[in-house]
């Protein structure tokens, strides 16, 4: 009894195997050319590419989990051309792989991003005309050109591929043959299964602030289903935000009382820095002498340093939305639930400005379109600003060199926006190529862990330089409202890392919160600056900058801070929110939504670890 059941075990197992192989045996160039185009080359490409210059993020496991999907996608076409039996069934499928790989790579070639939510939006909101001489205007260039030649080998592979389906099939019925495709293919496809649900938390993602935070835990899928998939359930977020964002500051402006208590045509300047380490500036007691121009500024009295200001996010889409609008994070608010900062000065009788250096910067990637969705919104623009750039610059610099040339001198007030591309990776691209630029090399970097290179040293002082271009920039803008009655408040969108305590760089939203983690992602510079004539006429805001500094403070309510200085009424003002306010009241510093900073970090101040940064 227990042989026969035994061997009707083995033959059921037999079965389906012969039933699970049997399309890609009898369709196998379908499958094997829908893995290439879908991501196998970019895998060999990037097996090539670690083993010429090794990456930290490159694993076995990484390669394993990106095949596993493409594999599953690919047997799934295979399954529907074999069960079907008809040519042109065999056809769609090979033109839908074929269509979205040209896609993907023409989005990759010409704009440096795959196909996005952002690439979802545009099409759908193109006409004939626009479309045509989008086409007329893309379709002669070089990168485009390579898009389409590299979809000629596919062609040809799918040519020889049917010419040889049938004796393919034959050589891989084989029993040896067959048996090697089942152990090669099963773990790849029962990965791929178990990793299809992540597509089912995709579903539940319910802002463009959790979209951005789903695809950065979910980057090891580059196959452009993939990104098909999460790209038409981003438009989708992006319209519900938007659509509760427009109500709310259109409730905001028509119903409720904005008013300017004090008119001295004020010029009021938010900047807003970029992936800026606190503990890389010389202002924080930083080795290397990063900020020269900025320590001028604050010797002269008209610069304020504060001392323990954190970021509520590690991601610039989720903390722009959340500094430029009223809501507090750590009572539960959304940003969509409050109006948009600038419209609420532009109501008020402010001319407001928005120059945007990273505008253009990542066109198409998730959480540049996250951010522009909000930020460029038609309704949106029309309510909140009157002069908006339409281009960004290679350079900070040469931003705000535009912006000097195109000030236009008023008795108005002023609100503007500058947002920089600061220190963002990859930091050697962030300032001019002049000698005068570098600073710092790799012989500066007196590093000694076991992890530091001296590629990594080259890395550091690259961003050394960077802040140190920066110092410049900064220095500029004051430069550019030196003889006006202005404010210029810098604060950065977050930190970032550069191998300062461990063998990483950038920033990494997925894994456990340690304290020097929050202290270099999360910890950021925040600064005030104030012209003379400010200074001279304001004193009891030079008393409350300076009392203020030393408080802890949130960039998440920035926008409570920035409606004192401007003189702005509105029942969105909070005082005990405001940091300059001698109401205000800290409260929790809450990051990623949830959790205690200063509990991450006052826990290990209690059990006696060191957590000043290197």
């Amino acid at each position: 009894m227990s042989s026969r059941l035994f061997l009707s075990l083995i033959h059921g197992l037999r079965e389906f195997g012969r039933v699970l192989i049997r399309p890609v045996t009898t369709e196998f160039p379908l499958f094997f050319i829908s893995v290439l185009m879908l991501d196998g080359v970019s895998v060999v490409q990037n097996i090539h590419g670690n083993m010429v210059t090794p990456s930290e993020m490159f694993s076995a496991g990484w390669i394993f989990n990106r095949l596993s999907l493409v594999c599953l996608y690919s047997y799934a076409l295979a399954c529907v051309a074999c069960w079907a039996r008809k040519w042109p069934v065999k056809a769609l499928c090979y033109a839908v792989v074929l269509t979205l790989t040209t896609i993907d790579r023409f989005v990759q070639f010409n704009f440096m991003s795959h196909i996005s939510p952002e690439t979802i939006r545009l099409m759908a909101e193109t006409n004939g005309r626009e479309t045509s001489e989008f086409l007329h205007t893309f379709m002669s260039t070089a990168p485009s050109r390579q898009a389409l030649v590299m979809t000629l080998p596919y062609l040809m592979l799918i040519t020889v591929g049917e010419w040889w389906r049938k004796r393919l099939a034959t050589f891989l019925s084989g029993r040896i043959i067959k048996f090697l495709l089942i152990v090669f293919l099963l773990p790849l496809m029962c990965n791929g299964v178990c990793g299809l649900k992540v597509f089912a938390t995709l579903a539940q993602v319910e802002t463009t602030d959790d979209l951005s935070r789903w695809l950065q835990k979910n980057m090891v899928y580059y196959d452009a289903i993939s990104h098909c998939i999460y790209s038409f359930a981003g438009v989708e977020v992006a319209a519900r935000d938007m659509r509760k964002a427009i109500a709310s500051t259109r409730r905001g402006l028509e119903h409720e009382q904005v008013t300017l208590t004090q008119s001295d045509s004020l010029h009021l300047v938010l900047v807003i820095g970029e992936s800026h380490i606190k503990w890389h500036s010389s202002l924080y007691g930083y080795e290397h002498e990063t900020n020269p121009l900025l320590k001028s500024e604050q010797k002269r009295g008209n610069l304020s340093i504060f001392d323990n200001v954190i970021s509520p996010y590690n991601q610039t889409s989720s903390v722009l939305k959340n500094i430029l609008c009223c809501n507090d994070i750590a009572s539960g608010e959304r940003w969509f639930q409050f109006p948009f900062l600038p419209a609420i000065f532009k109501r008020a009788g402010y001319r407001v400005t928005m120059c945007d250096n990273q505008r253009e910067m990542f066109v198409g990637a998730v959480f540049s379109f996250a951010l522009n969705s909000f930020l460029y919104d038609p309704y949106i623009q029309e309510v909140s600003y009157d002069v908006v750039n339409t281009h960004s610059k290679p350079y900070d610099g040469d931003m705000v060199k535009e912006l000097a040339q195109q000030w236009i001198d008023s008795s108005a007030p002023s609100f503007t926006i500058i947002h920089l591309q600061g220190q963002h990776h990859d930091a050697r691209e962030r300032f001019p190529a002049d000698g005068r630029y570098r600073v710092f090399t790799a012989d500066s970097v007196l590093r000694n862990e076991h992890y530091i290179t001296a590629e990594k040293r080259q890395k550091i002082a690259d961003y050394d330089n960077a802040m140190r271009y920066n110092d410049e920039v900064l220095h500029a803008i004051y430069d550019l409202y030196r003889d006006k009655n202005a404010v210029v408040v810098y604060v950065a969108d977050h930190g970032e890392e550069i191998f300062d305590f461990r063998d990483s760089m950038g920033r990494k939203l997925d894994e456990r919160i340690t304290s020097l983690y929050a202290k270099y992602q999360f910890e950021i510079p925040f600064m005030i600056w104030c012209s003379d004539r400010y200074r001279n006429t304001h004193a009891n805001e030079m008393t409350a900058i300076a009392e203020a500094s030393v408080r802890p403070f949130t960039s998440g309510r920035l926008c409570h801070l920035l409606l004192h200085l401007g003189h702005v009424s509105t029942r969105f003002y909070r005082a005990e929110r405001d940091v300059l306010s001698p109401e205000y009241e800290c409260g929790r510093r809450v990051i990623n939504g949830h959790l205690d900073y200063d509990s991450i970090v006052g826990r290990a101040m209690t059990e006696g670890r060191e957590i000043r940064p290197h």
